[in-house]
């Protein structure tokens, strides 16, 4: 799988170039006293801005021309955002879209919610789309393509990658003034295999930043590659080898050796093939699927050397010399199964049967990779029942993945218990994502319909572990649930609610809270308690006083649960201690931090220790008691002197 990486460099450079043209605009615009906001602004003194703004808004609204004051409102929208209220930032910032479209800072306002909302991909998509689409050629506009393709390269998504940056290089022509957009269009053209025109752009690449590309590992990397594709395997030779020598802890070092290594045997040269092989082995990689792609190359080629040639390495490199031992490892220790079955074919030959349950399922396996045989087969599926029984009577959990790794490319060997047993075992060790094979493969055919009721709830739960929660709704349509237990229910209840919180599926939410009749004095397990905390935390999103103090009197109840654990109980006094304080009842927030603190009293984590320290200072300067406030600080300061929430608390004095 190719990966691709966004030059830091260009992204830096444009983020600056940005900079001045926001500066600029903040500069000229104003007449009703904004200057003074922006001064503010650039001097960090964010509170203050905020303040001054909103001033402004409510006693001179009526006089703010529509340029004015769509102004005003991104300045109130980026001071909300450097006070780290996002919200309130969010609120504003939209209404210059509504309210104001001519304005000059739309486009501002565009990048800024998408910058908000950077860890919720669609969204931050939105946004960059619009500001690409809307102000085609403009600083902005380059600075959302690369954005975009930067998520793109993260998806692997590369057949949308390469019509944003195909239009800021063709049509928008910025590829004078940012020639490293030619590069990263090679890059995705590469990643949709069109080694063709990714030649046509590495090749202008490098003539316009040959230096740039000799200092960007991952642009090494991609330019060898483009070369090897496209048959020129000296040039690719000459990249690969500079990255490996100048670039050795280079995170696809081991992909960038089988390149390099296969350049060189096109060039009739399989002793330097053998040797950078060896070097990449000689620095031991980690992973372990990496490490056995080296050793089932290597083992290929030595068994091409001359004799010579192995002697040399026989001398220099002892441990690396022997294809038979090397191939051999990888069939017996690869997680990999189609590097055991290559192996298994190098080495040739059938395998001794012992008697026992492994080494006839390692006989049985590899005959049928060379050829299905029904009887053989038939032998190798009762063997495998047996030894899988074996392996779970045993709690041999390391045997399983064992075994799993080797039979995950022929599901169809096994018999359906086989597979529910293999994927209870692979879900308890968390190997969620090689249980997911497992039920998602039973899932699709009708030869194992007997248990689609138990593989789709496992499903659905294995979509909520692994946080695919659009996944997980489809799922959750096909399980039908009414005779299931009271717990079963509240699990499945509990899911279904927060995948509709983490898919912003706000009228789904407040439909499903409103069926909820789970008493918070009788809660009976984990789930209704877990279903409870979310219809809380949906009641204090709302934002009103009678939402707020239902979600207050939920979460006091709920900590007198006396199934929850002390980490459980130490969040809910800091959302109930949250809440109050958005409120503003400062003295049961006040209450609620302290007795958040003494359940975090022994936890080496700082994190929300910071939070609660910067809750009280805000709370003691609103309650006009500075001494208190000054106190805080100083703990504040003492238990993290580098924190966030310190500086934000020494910007508000």
């Amino acid at each position: 799988m190719r990966t691709r990486t966004v030059s830091l460099r260009l992204l830096i450079g444009l983020a600056l170039f940005l900079f001045q043209v926001f500066t600029a605009n903040i500069t000229y615009a104003a007449s009703i006293d904004l200057t003074s906001i922006e001064e503010l602004l650039k001097n960090q003194k964010y509170s203050v801005a905020l303040e001054k703004a909103l001033t402004i808004l409510n006693t001179k609204q009526s006089l703010l021309s529509p340029i004015e004051a769509g102004k005003l409102h991104y300045l109130i929208g980026v001071a909300y955002k450097k006070n780290g209220n996002a919200d309130m930032a969010v609120n504003y910032l939209k209404k210059i879209e509504i309210q104001f479209p001519a304005s000059e800072y739309l486009k501002q306002s565009l990048l800024e919610l998408a910058d908000i909302y950077k860890e919720e991909y669609f969204q931050k998509e939105a946004y960059l789309e619009k500001v690409f689409d809307k102000y085609p050629q403009s600083p902005e506009a380059v600075y959302a393509g690369i954005e975009l393709s930067k998520d793109y390269f993260t998806l692997k998504n590369y057949k949308k990658a390469v019509p944003i940056i195909e239009k800021m290089v063709k049509t928008w022509n910025v590829g004078e003034q940012y020639p490293e957009l030619e590069m990263l269009l090679a890059i995705v053209y590469a990643g949709t295999d069109d080694n063709t025109q990714a030649a046509v752009y590495l090749e202008k690449a490098e003539k316009k930043i040959p230096t740039i590309i000799n200092s960007n590992p991952s642009y090494l990397f991609e330019a060898g590659k483009i070369h090897h594709h496209n048959r020129d395997h000296q040039k690719a030779a000459d990249y690969l080898t500079k990255l490996i020598n100048v670039y050795p802890t280079f995170k696809d070092i081991d992909e960038a050796a089988i390149t390099l290594s296969q350049s060189y045997q096109q060039q009739k040269n399989s002793y330097m093939s053998a040797i950078y092989l060896i070097k990449i082995l000689a620095a031991n990689p980690q992973d372990q699927k990496k490490k056995y792609g080296l050793l089932l190359n290597l083992g290929k080629i030595l068994g091409t050397l001359k004799q010579e040639e192995l002697e040399k390495i026989k001398t220099n490199y002892p441990l690396y010399c022997d294809s038979k031992r090397l191939l051999a490892m990888v069939k017996e220790n690869s997680p990999d199964s189609d590097q055991k079955k290559t192996a298994a074919i190098l080495l040739g030959g059938e395998f001794q049967k012992t008697g026992n349950f492994a080494q006839a399922n390692e006989d049985y396996y590899h005959f049928l990779e060379k050829k299905r045989d029904p009887l053989v087969e038939k032998l190798f599926r009762e063997n495998l029942d047996m030894y899988l029984d074996a392996l779970r009577h045993d709690k041999n959990y390391d045997e399983v993945f064992k075994f799993w790794a080797l039979i995950k490319g022929k599901k169809s060997y096994l018999s359906g218990a086989n597979l529910m047993k293999l994927g209870a075992v692979l879900y308890d060790m968390q190997l969620y994502g090689n249980a997911h094979e497992i039920y998602s493969f039973m899932d699709q055919y009708t030869m194992f319909s007997q248990y689609w009721p138990e593989v789709r709830r496992q499903l659905a739960r294995l979509y909520i572990k692994m946080e695919q929660y659009d996944e997980y709704l489809d799922i959750r349509a096909k399980i039908v649930i009414d005779d299931a237990s009271e717990a079963e229910k509240s699990e499945f209840l509990y899911y279904t609610l927060r995948a509709y919180k983490k898919t912003a599926n706000s009228e789904e939410v407040k439909n499903l809270i409103k069926t909820v009749a789970i008493n918070p004095r009788q809660i009976e397990n984990i789930y209704q308690y877990q279903v409870l905390e979310l219809k809380a935390e949906t009641l204090a999103e709302e934002k009103d006083p009678a939402s707020g103090a239902a979600a207050l009197e939920l979460y006091n109840e709920l900590f007198n649960y006396k199934g929850s654990t002390a980490s459980q109980r130490s969040s809910l006094l800091v959302k109930n201690a949250d809440l109050n304080y958005n409120l503003g009842n400062w003295q049961a927030a006040l209450d609620n931090y302290n007795n958040a603190e003494e359940y975090l009293a022994n936890e080496t984590a700082t994190e929300n220790k910071e939070w609660i320290l910067f809750r009280k200072i805000s709370i003691h300067r609103n309650t006009d008691r500075p001494e208190e406030a000054q106190k805080t600080l100083a703990e504040l300061r003492k238990l993290n002197p580098a924190s966030f929430w310190l500086r934000q608390a020494e910007k508000r004095k």
